[in-house]
């Protein structure tokens, strides 16, 4: 069969497998013409289209032969309202609609930026969301989804997620998940993710990874720009992924062989640092002595992004789809990680529960404190001058309250001010893996929560000291309650352990050349109660000297 073109206008096939992505050029004039056969009660599926030669000044002519996985460009389905919508992953905060903004609201510099400046963590499911995933740059494939999605939706470019099997060659492979030179290590540091993942073996080498992933689906128009510009041509959905992508390193001095660390020298003495300290003190003054121009941080190598640039938006992906799985514009909830928060009196046995994913407490304040159980508690305590720890303990009673950034989420049973209460927190993962962790109360004492989720950065402590700042500074500052002040306090003495944290670890992974991951962590901060007692019961209930910290950092 053979084509006429009567007029040379442009129409962009898209492709569903890895190839070369220059475009070819059909005539749609001469496609509307045509009677083929056709997949589904579609557009017809050109397998290959060639030119035929047909001497100097002839007209072009075009031959389809046979069928095959090519899929011409147009929308199979439109997009719905749920496409462009706000959910609990996908936020419309201030910083990600001024961010679209500052990138044109084009989907070419949304998908650059999010590509060159979005560090990739190796676990699995729906863990920050969009909003922490911007505050801490350090993300998964779901949560670096929900914010390209963000970015797009706030661009009014409907966009959903895409989940499904790919395969990625071992040495792209090795770069993308941490710098590996074993191939087995690097998918074992992908399994400890609990990313489901599987080598592939072609005689006794590994060749490639396959691995479970998530990337973006946005409709945009394609015929004439290919998404670098808003235009009426063509619209289909284009698949993109901001959480695929390739590492520049720099290899650092070999500490380990020129400063190796004894351990017996260590503990011989008693520290006033920690390890990682200690041998940071001992390489420096190696430094010193031997390489005096060289740093600490030229020690411990980096590596960088390696910077992409989006002339126009491709109709592949950078990896070989494997098995094409669900679409959908909301993170299912199986696909969640999530909390549960239960609140138990130890005395009766009788407890509240508040589940929530953990996307949705990314970031926020988390506390338990604890309010007058009726208004006779109240008019009590304010018979005793306002301070309801001059209170005879056995006469004033409390009830716990949960908040989540002041807002109370649970309450629970009442008891006796100074008694004991129970905290249990029930961390499930995506994989059906749960962790549980429990802290014993005492009724009056304050206690936030901090969640560290896949690391804390300057930027993420620097906004809640901005706030805390502010409220303090504030004209209505008489007016904040004390969860707004104590409660924050303590807050972010929670969220700045967590940051000290993460940055001895990756100090730690550096100078021992390892990668390493922060899994989902929980710590909580308390201004808690020194509680006298007489048979047994909680006679009188006063601050204790200072705040403590407990953290568990939760393994699967």
């Amino acid at each position: 069969m053979k084509v006429t073109r009567t007029k040379n206008k442009p129409f962009q096939l898209a492709f569903n497998g890895p190839i070369s992505d220059v475009p070819f050029q059909l005539p749609l004039t001469a496609l509307d013409k045509l009677s083929l056969p056709s997949v589904g009660g579609g557009w017809p599926v050109p397998s290959e289209v060639k030119p035929h030669s047909g001497g100097e000044g002839a007209i072009p002519q075009f031959a389809f032969i046979d069928s095959s996985p090519y899929l011409l460009a147009l929308a199979q389905d439109a997009p719905t309202a749920d496409d462009l919508a706000e959910t609990t992953e996908v936020q419309f905060t201030q910083d990600i609609v001024d961010l679209a903004a500052q990138l044109g609201n084009k989907p070419t510099k949304i998908l650059e930026w999010v590509q060159n400046n979005i560090e990739f963590v190796p676990t699995y499911g729906s863990i920050q969301g969009a909003d922490m995933c911007l505050q801490t740059k350090q993300c998964n494939d779901f949560d670096t989804a929900s914010l390209l999605i963000a970015l797009l939706r706030t661009s009014n470019l409907p966009a959903k997620y895409a989940y499904g099997t790919i395969e990625v060659p071992i040495d792209k492979a090795m770069n993308w998940v941490g710098g590996f030179t074993d191939a087995r290590a690097a998918a074992n540091f992908l399994a400890s993710g609990n990313v489901p993942v599987k080598i592939g073996i072609s005689g006794n080498t590994i060749k490639s990874i396959q691995l479970e992933h998530v990337w973006v689906e946005t409709y945009i128009p394609y015929g004439n720009y290919r998404g670098t510009m808003i235009d009426d041509s063509l619209k289909t959905w284009i698949p993109m992924d901001g959480s695929y992508k390739q590492y520049t390193y720099t290899n650092g001095f070999d500490s380990t062989t020129a400063v190796p660390f004894s351990q017996d020298a260590y503990l011989s003495q008693v520290q006033s640092q920690n390890a990682i300290h200690y041998y940071q003190s001992q390489i420096q003054s190696y430094l010193d002595a031997n390489m005096p121009d060289t740093s600490i941080v030229d020690v411990k190598g980096y590596r960088e992004i390696t910077q992409e640039t989006y002339h126009f938006l491709s109709s592949t992906l950078p990896y070989i789809t494997v098995v094409q799985g669900a679409k959908f514009s909301s993170i299912p909830a199986s696909m969640a990680a999530a909390v549960a928060f239960t609140l138990t009196n130890t005395a009766t046995g009788e407890n509240v529960s508040y589940a929530v994913s953990t996307a949705e407490l990314a970031g926020k304040r988390i506390t338990v404190s604890y309010l007058p159980a009726t208004s006779t508690d109240e008019a009590l305590i304010a018979n005793y001058g306002g301070f309801l720890y001059d209170v005879p303990a056995y006469m004033l009673n409390l009830k716990p309250v949960l908040r989540v950034e002041g807002v109370i989420k649970l309450t629970g049973e009442a008891t006796t001010l100074g008694a004991e209460q129970n905290l249990t927190m029930r961390f499930t993962q995506p994989n059906g893996n749960t962790e549980t962790r429990e802290k014993k109360l005492l009724a009056g004492a304050y206690y936030a929560i901090g969640l560290d989720l896949q690391g804390i950065n300057e930027n993420v402590l620097g906004k809640r000291n901005y706030q805390l700042n502010t409220n303090v500074l504030s004209e209505t500052a008489g007016t904040l309650g004390n969860d707004d002040l104590i409660g924050e306090h303590l807050f972010i003495l929670a969220t700045t352990y967590f940051l000290a944290n993460d940055k001895i670890q990756k100090s730690g992974a550096k100078l021992f050349n390892v990668a390493t991951t922060r899994t989902i962590s929980e710590g909580i901060t308390s201004f808690t109660l020194s509680v006298s007692s007489i048979f047994g019961m909680p006679k009188a209930a006063m601050p204790y000297s200072g705040p403590l910290f407990s953290d568990n950092s939760l393994r699967w």
